[in-house]
């Protein structure tokens, strides 16, 4: 199959001061979409510890993002898993 751009996409603008990134990961688990804000980073970086002062920072693509969004499975839900 030809590589298609639109297959590879993901919604990275979803920015919510991290206060909808529990409740999308559980109504929408597999689609490619992540909190990108530093509030997110900052939870995300630092786990179940205590968020420090280098944990908000920018997100990198190919180390922070790609990462995250590979282990979601696109399930379609219209047309475009046809």
């Amino acid at each position: 199959m030809p590589y298609s751009f639109h297959d590879h996409l993901a919604d990275s603008s979803f920015h919510s001061h991290d206060s909808l990134t529990d409740f999308v990961n559980e109504i929408l688990p597999n689609h490619a979409m992540m909190d990108v804000g530093i509030d997110a980073t900052a939870r995300r970086l630092a786990g179940e510890g205590r968020m420090k002062r280098e944990d908000y920072r920018p997100l990198s693509y190919w180390d922070d993002i790609k990462p995250i969004l590979s282990k979601k499975a696109f399930k379609p839900i219209d047309h475009h898993g046809a």
